[in-house]
């Protein structure tokens, strides 16, 4: 009988590329983030997991720092205004820099948020077409401690025969892939599209998400199955991908 074996995972998204820190007023995050012409770095005195998920408490002030980057902007290019969103309801904005937003969250509802930037910005005196860039949120009870690991995870099982080698198949096999999500709180997947060797061999659209697929006609040697999966976020779809090394051995004597 086929044994399934778990290979977890930590799903890391590419929204942005956010360093960790601890929560509290004297420490951020910082996102940076690029249009054609003029980068933009965007702090945040919050804890972050994955580039993905903000946590804040209801007893704790919300503050967001917007600045051009110097190095890496156009020469001529320059911030003129920030405005803030939270759930699409406008909470601020700022025509001086450091373009700040310090925001008691005492009367938000505990639970997901959706904040949204919208920077208004020039190139040598000339409007440009504002950037917008949205960030998840978690509101939390006050003294509620941020999590120790990071919130967005994917739980991957197999059904290689044999726990030593996970991913090794021999040809005369299907080889079943099942794809779960195990994220704190949970974060729904709602598809996920099998890759193998780069052709799209399979989609998933509902739980379990399970790949099912013959390797008789497949040659021996080393192959890839990607992954991608996509969650559903506070009405946005959040795309995650993972890759597996396959080795397809000739069939058991």
């Amino acid at each position: 009988m086929k044994k399934r074996y778990s290979l977890c995972l930590l799903a890391l998204f590419a929204l942005l590329s956010v360093a960790l820190a601890g929560c509290g007023d004297d420490e951020e995050n910082t996102s940076t983030t690029t249009t054609s012409a003029i980068t933009l770095n965007i702090k945040f005195n919050a804890k972050a997991y994955d580039g993905q998920l903000y946590y804040w408490n209801q007893d704790q002030q919300m503050v967001v720092n917007v600045s051009r980057d110097p190095e890496a902007s156009g020469p001529g290019t320059s911030i003129t205004r920030v405005e803030y969103y939270l759930d699409d309801a406008g909470i601020g904005s700022s025509e001086t820099s450091p373009f700040a937003l310090g925001y008691a969250l005492s009367d938000v509802a505990t639970g997901r948020h959706t904040l949204r930037l919208r920077v208004f910005w020039q190139d040598n005196g000339t409007a440009r077409q504002p950037v917008e860039r949205t960030y998840a949120v978690q509101v939390d009870a006050p003294g509620t401690p941020g999590p120790d690991e990071p919130t967005m995870r994917t739980n991957i099982q197999t059904n290689a025969p044999d726990p030593d080698q996970p991913n090794v198949w021999p040809q005369d096999q299907t080889m079943e892939v099942t794809v779960t999500d195990e994220s704190t709180p949970p974060m729904p997947i709602k598809r996920v599209a099998f890759y193998f060797d780069g052709q799209l061999v399979g989609t998933a659209l509902e739980a379990p998400f399970r790949l099912r697929y013959p390797l008789a006609a497949t040659s021996t040697g080393q192959h890839q199955l990607t992954l991608r999966y996509y969650r559903d976020f506070n009405g946005q779809e959040l795309e995650g991908v993972h890759t597996i090394a396959v080795f397809v051995a000739e069939p058991a004597s």
